[in-house]
């Protein structure tokens, strides 16, 4: 009515004529006036004043006082200016004019109703109040007032009707006068109160949010938008051209007082759904904030079926003064209702997504703070990468319903009333319907919530296997484990669209139930209508009939899918709060600050036993732990209760820095405990040294000093809760080299070139381009392993940190880079000495034990066999003294020239641009792309369906059923009900038809084109990867290549199927509809091509914009996947650092980050949304307007199809535009993966066709030939110069040399994993550049340092071809003194875990491996014996010796005396061939070609401590040692230490096994070296 005054003011402003209006006809209440004046088509003054002008103005007076108080508590954000001046001088005036206006009305003759007055006087309280509040929000709010904007703009459209009255009552025209101009004042404080005042802000203000600072229209019809969109138009976007978004929605986490906490409260009381209720009670007031918009778009939809009835009957009316005004009324009614649906449907959406990107903040930042407190045995996997990714994707899907649920059952049960008034008892029938419908609904969402945890359980173990295989492509490689690779992960693949079917069925049959209601509802009930008696089925009831239908199928369909997406988001918010409520790491140590926050107290037992204390926590969560019983002589009291002075040491007189008292640790529960009974003691500034034999848990002992082993008993004092770790597999980020080195430390010059120079990293740095500057990849995959451990030592020395725990860091290094580190970090004048530090280092080299001051020894049973000092040890009978070593001072010089190496800063380095030329303008080939992806017939059968069900029914209203319905309304009303068998029947076939083809054309989609779409795009993208070089590897993180793996297959297999199946099905309809409202209303045809013109250039502006934004949303989560990764790997570091804090911050910046495409996509989209529904509401209008000016001319029921058909091109339309954005971001995925395989380089190449004979290589020779190779493309640097070699079959050549100096490189390129810039290398006189890369691969058996194992049985792993029989495997097992520990744990179908093995076990089982394919005749070790001891060292020698003594063996090593008995020896030094010759010889002679021998040299570095810590200094025979204090020349040490490493290999090889060649061969050789 509203809009009918307005439209009928204008109107009558139009025809020039009026009728005389009285102060008695206008003081009634009406609400209509009497038909005297304006022929009644008004509202009386006294109702205008009591309902619209009154309700508005007591709405105002009721939030001034609370917002004012909200504001008086807030800072000042900005400064006055000429604005807030013109503002209040508005005010002013406004104030003023009711003044006046209210002194006019009280003169006698005024014309003025009972409620004039007091509305007059209200209004002026309000101006003045509003005064005040204008002042405040301008000073202390950065966004114009909503509260004075919603006032204006309402009181001032309502007032419109207000002043026509005034006008219109002849004896008011002073008042009309007044009241027009306070009506021109309020609408130019509108204006101002509108007005943005960015520059007005304070500094710290500035650079708010552009929706934060908009006003109110700004950011409903997003306008605030239309900058970022103009710069996505016209360049190429980067992040920091995206537009800052709401502090609300990013930055905030989970938050000290947000989320977490209230997650913390509710999960205490013991309910489920923790993280549910948390989310609703958190975001309460978010998510209430959608409530009036999607209120109010319900009552505009159901606005629709009044307005098609008043417009049909219109067009029946015969002409008069009277109908036209409602024509025009009509005309503007359909105006406010269709742009009230496109704005308040946006505006609810977008307040269900600006909670959902909150949400997404908070839970993804508890994600990672719980992963942060996870016990580092207690991470499933990459569980939390799944979380992060495919249940938040599930969760933002989800809940975009949230209002959809709630109000589609409002619209259902409004439908069904209406349907029920209008066709009487046949109403009942949809009723019905709709409530199967729902139970069938609720069922199927308690179906796919369980469905949909089984599927992301196996998405999460592909997940696993792949960033696991991803992380160790070197070993993957080297070891030709790609083609089994791809066939375990795709078959996992395989498994998981198996599993993912049961979760379609469920899509598939929601699909049918959402689609059923608009086929049978219809039939059922026109029948029972037409044949119960009830009426004759006329045109105007038809089609209201139909549009009711059509508003009742929508809500139904939407509260099927409402109900499976938020049940499917329920079941990720299940799936998230079960891992947040998992048990979080225990520390299990004592220490200073911890024991006194927890309350210890000593007491004695008795006082008979006052020498034996206990130790107990008097409150730890309620609970009272074990009594601990200590010797007087080493407790350690922690309390605070006064006891004796006898008895009482302090917290100041504790001295010892590690205490362990009867401590048992293991990882499982229910086993025997790896340490057992431990008792030691480790005093501040001393260096102490753990030793023991393979898998004697010298790892689990210095992790339990982290406090990291979550299975313990005893007591375990540690002084300081963040201790330098160096894990036994180095940790590194993938960022610069000093971005490791640094940390979390601030950078200090000085000291940073100390602990590089200390750690022997300079000449590294100095081989580099960038220096320190220099990426090194994921995992460190740039550098070796030598290198990996010397930048993770330097971090742990560079953090200054007084306690260090060291596991194994020496274990790559070269002997004289060894010597080095140990000297300058060890040594008397070391750098850990000179800090005081205290250092605790696990170690299976005995070198140096004699600069030790404490030594512990582990045994097989995990029980200390020893411990004290060198000396002390070595003086008695035990592993020490079996060692045989003399005490020795480290050498200090390292054998290399050292420069003084360049600091790059940070400002000499390149920042590249992004490049991706294809982000703005798009490509429609990638279309092409999928449907050849899936199949043309595939694709040509689904669209085929569609059209089909398009044809039979889609929406009741359009296509043959509503012509049919036409055509039957047509003849009822010549003939009632004639051939109404006929009328039924067809529409019942019908209906029919369409069912069957939406559902086959489901069914089609989900099974057929789904599951090959999965299985090809995963193919393509594991193949690419697995072929891919390993440059790759080394210059893409690894969070990048995850991310494919996961979010990009995640659109691909949920999100595009359902969006491709109502995007099709939405623009098949649309499209008809538009073909139907042309045929209907002949005049429109005409606008049709314009208006399909104006769609296109929308999409095409928002489309260059939203593709960008679509691309940054999905590749900014790589840095995410990458931190999250990162973490996952080094926890165990990051916590003993005490890093935890500083990484948080890391994610929480990374998350902000995220947060900005994700939104801003979110916003464009709903940008979209809206200014295409007001396309369709101008194309309303149009139509109406068309069918009011040609009243008469057009039949009635072709007006009701077109309005039905206008009803639903809406709602079709802003279902096509949102599910087509979806598809255009899961499009992004299928374009980035299409971008990776198409442009990743494969390693094979064209040329490698040759496939040898099956026993290639039959004899093992290998041959370089000028060989040089470059990790670049910048060959001025090569990694390798000139390399020429030969190696006869069944030579065994040892390759030595410093960290770095070219070694693994040798061995990359012999495996294919580099390719050479110049030069051939041959096997078996067989180019290998001709050959297939992974069968040359294939062909050998190598050992890499860090073996790769799959996420599999250990049968799996030692034959993944599955041709060996478990005795055959039992054996090999049995050989490598493996068996035994592997029986314990499940024996051959026990799953390699993380923790299955220790890192020396692990190269045990690697052997095994290697002898169960002794068939192959070349056998490769990159130093695979330096994670092992002594022992595990000789026994793998004596095993590589006896089992592969036909071999060509290539051994990598860093331990000299385990290749002296080789045939060759390469010295290589920066990437060249120093010198090639026979080891024994080298030693002898000391020189070649007569030069000094490089490989006598390196010997010579390293005094003769070194060796004998490896081997005996003489054979059995009791002569003397050489003397701690002698120092031999060079040739006599050269002499003594061959002697003896000869002769230790004599009591290996000269044991009685009946090989006389072998033993003979020996015995000569020894005779041959006795100078």
């Amino acid at each position: 009515m509203i809009t009918a005054a307005f439209v009928s003011h204008m109107s009558t402003i139009l025809v020039m004529r009026s009728s005389p209006c009285t102060i008695d006809l206008e003081g009634q209440f009406g609400p209509q006036v009497d038909n005297a004046c304006l022929d009644g088509f008004d509202f009386t003054l006294l109702f205008e004043e009591s309902i619209l002008s009154v309700s508005i103005s007591a709405l105002l007076l009721s939030a001034v006082p609370l917002r004012i108080a909200y504001l008086v508590r807030q800072p000042q954000k900005a400064v006055g200016g000429v604005l807030h001046l013109a503002k209040l001088l508005a005010w002013a005036t406004l104030t003023c004019l009711y003044i006046v206006l209210l002194a006019i009305y009280a003169l006698p003759i005024a014309p003025a109703t009972q409620l004039t007055i007091p509305t007059v006087a209200l209004a002026c309280v309000c101006s003045a109040s509003a005064s005040f509040v204008s002042h405040l929000e301008h000073m202390r709010s950065i966004q114009p007032s909503k509260i004075l904007e919603c006032y204006l703009f309402f009181s001032t459209l309502l007032d419109i009707a207000r002043t026509r009255t005034l006008w219109a009552i002849q004896e008011g025209r002073i008042a009309a006068i007044l009241f027009s101009t306070i009506l021109g004042m309020r609408c130019l404080l509108l204006l101002l109160e509108s007005a943005g005042r960015r520059g007005l802000l304070k500094p710290m203000y500035q650079d708010s949010a552009l929706e934060s600072t908009s006003n109110m229209f700004s950011r409903g019809l997003f306008w605030w938008l239309n900058p970022q969109l103009l710069k996505g138009y016209s360049t190429l976007m980067s992040m920091a051209d995206l537009s800052a978004i709401d502090t609300k929605l990013a930055g905030k986490g989970a938050g000290e007082e947000g989320l977490q906490q209230r997650w913390n409260i509710i999960k205490t009381r013991g309910n489920g759904n923790s993280l549910l209720r948390a989310c609703l009670g958190h975001y309460k007031w978010q998510i209430a904030a959608g409530i009036v918009p999607r209120a109010m778009q319900i009552g505009f939809l159901f606005a629709q079926p009044f307005l098609i009835r008043t417009t049909i009957a219109l067009m029946s009316a015969p002409d008069s003064l009277y109908t036209t005004y409602i024509g025009y009324a009509i005309i503007g009614s359909y105006a406010i209702v269709y742009v009230g649906i496109a704005i308040s449907t946006v505006l609810a959406r977008h307040k269900a997504f600006r909670v959902i990107t909150m949400m997404r903040d908070s839970i993804v930042s508890m994600i990672y703070d719980k992963t942060m407190k996870l016990p580092s045995t207690g991470l499933d996997g990459n569980g939390p990468i799944t979380l992060m990714s495919a249940d938040i994707e599930r969760l933002a899907s989800g809940l975009r319903y949230m209002h959809d649920a709630w109000a589609s059952i409002i619209e259902i049960c409004i439908a069904l009333y209406l349907l029920y008034k209008e066709l009487g008892i046949a109403g009942i029938a949809p009723i019905i319907i709709a409530m199967a419908c729902a139970i069938f609904a609720v069922i199927l969402s308690a179906m796919s919530r369980n469905r949909q945890k089984i599927w992301l359980e196996a998405i999460e173990a592909r997940v696993d296997a792949t960033s696991r295989m991803l992380g160790s492509m070197k070993g993957v490689k080297m070891r030709g484990l790609t083609t089994k690779l791809f066939s375990i992960i795709q078959s996992m693949k395989e498994e998981e669209i198996k599993k993912s079917q049961k979760f379609r069925e469920l899509l598939i049959a929601a699909a049918a139930v959402a689609y059923s209601n608009g086929a049978i509802a219809p039939v059922i009930s026109f029948a029972i209508y037409s044949v119960g008696g009830s009426g004759v089925l006329t045109t105007e009831k038809a089609f209201y009939a139909l549009t009711l239908f059509a508003l009742l199928n929508e809500p139904i369909g939407t509260l099927v899918e409402a109900l499976t997406g938020l049940a499917t988001a329920r079941g990720s918010l299940d799936r998230i709060d079960k891992f947040l409520k998992q048990n979080p790491h225990v520390d299990g140590r004592a220490s200073a600050a911890s024991a006194v926050d927890s309350g210890l107290e000593v007491v004695a037992d008795t006082a008979e036993d006052a020498g034996s204390m206990e130790l107990k926590r008097s409150n730890f969560n309620g609970q009272t732990l074990p009594r601990l019983s200590f010797s007087e002589k080493t407790d350690v009291i922690l309390g605070t209760q006064a006891i004796p002075s006898t008895m009482v040491y302090g917290i100041e007189s504790v001295i010892e820095i590690v205490t362990a008292r009867h401590r048992t640790a293991g990882w499982v529960t229910n086993s025997v405990p790896i340490l057992q009974n431990l008792n030691f003691d480790v005093q501040p500034s001393t260096f102490t040294v753990v030793l023991g034999p393979t898998g004697s848990g010298k790892s689990t002992l210095l992790t339990a000093l982290l406090g990291e082993v979550p299975k313990y008993d005893g007591y375990l004092y540690v002084s300081t809760p963040h201790i330098a770790y160096c894990a036994q597999v180095p940790w590194l980020i993938n960022t610069t080299l000093k971005q490791n080195i640094l940390g979390e430390s601030l950078f200090d010059l000085n000291w940073y070139r100390k602990v590089i120079r200390a750690c022997g990293l300079e000449q590294d740095f100095n081989m580099l381009a960038s220096g320190d500057h220099s990426l090194i990849g994921s995992n460190g995959s740039t550098l070796s392993g030598g290198q990996k451990q010397r930048v993770a030592l330097a971090r742990a020395v560079y953090s200054r940190k007084l306690t260090v725990i060291l596991d194994d860091p020496l274990s790559g290094l070269d002997p004289t880079t060894e010597e080095w580190v140990i000297s300058h970090l060890f040594g008397s004048s070391g750098l850990f000495r000179d800090m005081g530090a205290t250092v605790i280092m696990a170690s299976n080299s005995a070198q140096h034990l004699s600069i030790a001051d404490n030594i512990v020894v582990l045994g097989t049973n995990g029980r200390i066999t020893q411990q004290g000092s060198f000396e002390e040890l070595n003086s008695i009978e035990g592993y020490v003294q079996s060692l045989s070593l003399e005490k020795q001072e480290p050498s200090a010089i390292l054998k290399h020239d050292i420069e003084t190496i360049p600091i790059v800063m940070p400002d000499d380095l390149i920042n590249l641009p992004p490049a991706d030329g294809d982000r703005r303008t798009g490509d429609m080939s990638l279309y092409t792309y999928y449907i050849q992806t899936v199949g043309i017939p595939q694709s040509i059968f689904f669209v085929g369906l569609l059209s089909l069900y398009v044809f039979f029914l889609s929406f009741p209203g359009m296509s043959i059923i509503a012509i049919w319905v036409q055509w039957w309304a047509a003849a009822n009303d010549l003939h009632p009900n004639y051939k109404l068998g006929m009328y039924l029947g067809v529409y019942a076939c019908l209906a029919a038809g369409a069912m069957i083809s939406v559902v086959i054309s489901c069914w089609h989609l989900m099974v057929n084109i789904v599951s090959k779409a999965a299985r090809v795009l995963h193919t393509r993208l594991l193949s690419s990867v697995l072929n891919a070089p390993m440059s790759f590897f080394t210059t893409t993180d690894l969070g990048i290549t995850t991310n494919r793996f996961t979010q990009d297959l995640q659109l691909i297999d949920m999100e595009l199927p359902i969006s491709l199946l109502n995007t099709v099905l939405a623009s098949l309809t649309c499209l008809a509809q538009l073909i139907i409202i042309s045929y209907s209303t002949r005049y429109l045809a005409a606008i049709v091509p314009l208006c399909l013109g104006v769609f296109y250039m929308i999409q095409r502006f928002y489309l260059r914009t939203s593709r960008q934004l679509r691309f940054m949303e999905i590749e900014i989560k790589s840095p995410l996947f990458s931190n999250f990764l990162e973490t996952l790997s080094g926890l165990v570091t990051i916590r003993a650092f005490g890093w935890e804090d500083a990484y948080r911050r890391r994610n929480l910046e990374l998350v902000k980050t995220s947060q900005k495409p994700f939104y801003l996509l979110f916003c464009v989209q709903r940008w979209l949304e809206l200014v295409v529904s007001l396309a369709v509401a101008g194309f309303a209008v149009l139509l109406v307007g068309v069918a009011v000016a040609t009243r008469g001319s057009i039949s009635a029921g072709f007006i009701g199809v077109a309005l039905i058909n206008i009803v639903t091109f809406s709602e079709n339309i802003q279902s096509l535009i949102m599910h087509w954005t979806v598809l255009e971001t899961s499009l992004g995925a299928v374009s980035r993966i299409r971008s990776f395989t198409s442009t990743t380089e494969s390693e094979n190449l064209p040329s490698e066709k040759t496939t040898p004979h099956s026993d290639w290589p039959s004899t093992g020779k290998i041959q370089f030939r000028g060989v040089s190779a470059s990790y670049t493309k910048d060959t001025s640097r090569p990694a390798l110069k000139d390399i020429s070699i030969s190696i006869a079959g069944g030579q065994k050549v040892g390759v030595c040399g410093r960290s770095g100096s070219g070694k693994s490189t040798l061995v990359a390129t012999l495996l294919r994993m580099l390719d050479l810039d110049s030069g051939s290398i041959f096997i078996d006189d067989i180019d290998l550049s001709t050959v297939p890369r992974q069968e040359v691969r294939s062909r050998m058996i190598v050992m890499p340092q860090d073996p790769y194992f799959f996420n599999g049985s250990v049968r799996l792993n030692l034959d993944p071809t599955s041709e060996l029989s478990d005795v055959i495997i039992i054996k090999a097992l049995t050989k490598t003194q493996i068996w035994d520990t592997i029986q314990r744990q499940g024996g051959l179908d026990a799953v390699i875990t993380e923790d299955f093995l220790s890192h020396g076990q692990r190269q045990l089982l690697c052997l095994s491996g290697a002898i169960l394919h002794e068939g192959k005749k070349i056998f490769i070790l990159d130093e695979a014996t330096s994670g092992v001891d002594k022992a595990s060292d000789e026994l793998m020698q004596r095993l590589i010796r006896s089992e592969f003594q036909d071999h060509t063996v290539i051994a990598i090593a860093h331990r000299l005396d385990t290749i002296l008995d080789f045939d060759q020896v390469i010295v290589m030094d920066k990437g060249a061939v120093l010198e090639i010759g026979n080891p024994m010889t080298l030693l002898r002679d000391g020189k070649t070609n007569g030069e000094p021998s490089q490989f006598a040299l390196l010997y010579e570095s390293l005094d003769h401590s070194m060796v004998s810590s490896m081997v005996p200094l003489f054979p059995k025979g009791g002569k003397r040692k050489t003397s701690a204090h002698a120092t031999p020349g060079p040739s006599s040490r050269r002499t003594s230490v061959t002697r003896s490493i000869l002769s230790n290999r004599m009591s290996w090889f000269l044991e009685d096994d009946g090989d006389e060649e072998k033993n003979d061969r020996w015995s000569g050789l020894w005779r041959d070296f006795s100078f």
